[in-house]
């Protein structure tokens, strides 16, 4: 994985991401987290891990084609969701930017998630935030995923 100890633990078709090194953070849209009031020093929990669902509509899957050492990247079709657990030593702030580095390998550029669960409330809300989502994205719709194809399955019906 990049610089976190972040672990994306499931995938809708168990694809792992390839490190491709260390990744910068940078607060691209909206407040920063420190302005969302994400700046709390304190640990988010006394349990070992936060659970973070995202679900993704336009997510991203890393492969090579052959023998080929080149990482490519292609779109996986439907809707997809992804499972992170985040350490739970981390601050409010840290953690957010551990999830928000480890999305950047799933979801398209310029996209962002359709809906966001957490078990820790601010970590939560932080990342709505982050990516201007209103809190009636904070559930999983319940027919969500239902329209999940494999590649193999989308590229033949192409």
């Amino acid at each position: 994985m990049a610089d976190t100890d972040t672990e994306i633990i499931e995938t809708d078709d168990d694809i792992q991401p390839l490190d491709d090194g260390p990744q910068p953070v940078v607060v691209e849209s909206g407040a920063s987290l420190e302005e969302q009031g994400a700046a709390d020093p304190a640990p988010l929990s006394d349990a070992p891990w936060i659970t973070v669902q995202v679900g993704i509509d336009h997510a991203m899957e890393p492969f090579r084609q052959g023998e080929s050492e080149e990482v490519r990247y292609r779109r996986a079709p439907g809707q997809r969701t992804c499972t992170l657990r985040v350490p739970s030593d981390r601050t409010l702030e840290d953690a957010a930017k551990e999830v928000i580095v480890a999305l950047r390998s799933w979801i398209e550029p310029d996209a962002k998630p359709v809906w966001i669960t957490a078990e820790h409330g601010s970590l939560q809300m932080a990342l709505l935030n982050y990516y201007d989502l209103k809190e009636a994205h904070s559930q999983r719709p319940a027919a969500w995923g239902d329209k999940v194809q494999a590649p193999e399955q989308a590229e033949n019906a192409e």
